[in-house]
């Protein structure tokens, strides 16, 4: 019922956010305090509340329960699922402040203005911020790609770009 008067008489002591629930209040408290009892008997890694780790509990199980209906590609998490669909759809829904770019995934992308390049290329000496520029470089040292469209083209990464440059152009 309180969640209709908007009464929320559980005040967090260390930053002063009100709940109106105590499930709520406690689980936030913990952001504060570090704790968390809730511990994965695999691996010991620990989370805040129990729907965390049922969710953790799938990296051990294979289990992926989302599935797209589009490229039947499957995933552990909902929110995996929804940010795959933005391949799909071509959503993007936010904005870098840096760059002013439209983006699907914001924390990929601010890794592009980082100076951390925490992904080395084993044949050459160039670093990468994101994962997937790497995977693309790699590309360079002797594997093909296919072409992402109808066509099925097998081409280099600078043939690649070239050929979707002219498919756009059509």
């Amino acid at each position: 019922m309180r969640i209709h008067t908007g009464v929320k008489p559980y005040i967090c002591s260390f930053c002063d956010r009100q709940f109106a629930q105590m499930a709520s209040f406690k689980l936030h408290e913990r952001t504060h305090t570090g704790e968390r009892p809730f511990s994965c008997a695999v691996c010991k890694k620990t989370f805040t509340n129990n729907g965390y780790l049922k969710i953790h509990m799938r990296v051990h199980t294979g289990e992926k329960p989302y599935l797209c209906e589009i490229c039947k590609r499957t995933f552990r998490e909902s929110g995996q699922l929804k940010r795959h669909m933005r391949i799909h759809t071509g959503v993007k829904p936010y904005k870098c402040k840096v760059c002013n770019k439209q983006i699907g995934n914001l924390t990929k992308h601010m890794r592009v203005h980082s100076d951390s390049k925490q992904f080395n290329c084993n044949f050459c000496d160039k670093q990468f911020s994101i994962n997937s520029n790497l995977k693309l470089h790699l590309r360079v040292h002797g594997d093909k790609a296919f072409c992402q469209t109808n066509c099925n083209s097998q081409l280099s990464q600078s043939g690649l770009k070239r050929h979707k440059c002219e498919l756009e152009n059509k």
